[in-house]
């Protein structure tokens, strides 16, 4: 390709500066094997927590990962985390028109990942998924307001629309079927989403792979104290055995 043709590199430099080739460092603090809990979940607990008492702003809100097969194309969007404990983790949605449940029914393996900037945090959970039965979202649906459930019913989410009237009158067709009635039930197309921790990935214990990754400020982790990536559930750690999850599966 000629200088001519070459397309116009853009190199983005780090927040603030001037400079193309320094970062941003990290250094609020170190992640130590001897910190981590051996239960993940109760770990995720912990984390989450530290994230609501040093004021992280909404730190349930995570990145929804998902790829359709068999293209293999991979999508992602932002959504918020309703529920956690040992079965899994919960976001709701609708399954009926929306990109991620084409995603999920042709490939039921997703991943969460938050990033709370707070804290300079990255935590990362990967594993299987499945849908909620619908008694179990009815329970969440009912905290919504009303216009939150008037618009589960109303919307098909990922569907190109003629213009905003069209929207509206979707909508009032939902409050006229639903006049008057305060318990409306929720769709069969709307509802949660779990991942889950059932089953067993690469030989690890828990299906929900959880990573957390703190940036070191040195060339490498061992240089840096302890500070660096490490795998809850996946394959990697700095020092020690450390509890069941982070163990690298045998060969």
């Amino acid at each position: 390709m000629s200088a001519l043709t070459q397309p116009t590199r853009r190199i983005l430099n780090p927040s603030g500066t001037n400079d193309s080739v320094q970062a941003q460092q990290y250094t609020k603090g170190e992640l130590n094997i001897d910190q981590l809990h051996a239960d993940p979940i109760k770990q995720f607990d912990i984390w989450f927590q530290h994230a609501q008492d040093e004021k992280v702003h909404q730190p349930e809100t995570v990145t929804l990962s998902t790829a359709e097969l068999p293209s293999g194309r991979v999508s992602a969007r932002m959504v918020y985390l309703k529920e956690a404990d040992a079965r899994g983790f919960v976001i709701y949605s609708n399954w009926g028109t929306s990109r991620k449940s084409t995603d999920v029914a042709s490939n039921p393996q997703a991943a969460l990942t938050f990033w709370w900037h707070e804290l300079e945090r990255q935590v990362r959970i990967e594993g299987p998924c499945e849908r909620m039965e619908s008694e179990e979202s009815q329970v969440y649906y009912d905290t919504r307001i009303r216009g939150s459930r008037v618009g589960a019913w109303a919307s098909q989410q990922s569907k190109v629309l003629r213009d905003r009237a069209e929207l509206e009158g979707q909508v009032a067709d939902v409050e006229r079927r639903f006049e008057g009635e305060e318990k409306i039930p929720v769709p069969e197309f709307w509802g949660g989403l779990r991942l889950g921790t059932s089953a067993s990935r690469e030989g690890l214990a828990g299906a929900a792979s959880i990573s957390c990754r703190e940036y070191p400020t040195s060339s490498s982790p061992e240089e840096a104290g302890g500070v660096g990536e490490l795998c809850v559930g996946g394959r990697s750690f700095i020092g020690g055995e450390g509890p069941p999850y982070m163990r690298r599966p045998s060969d």
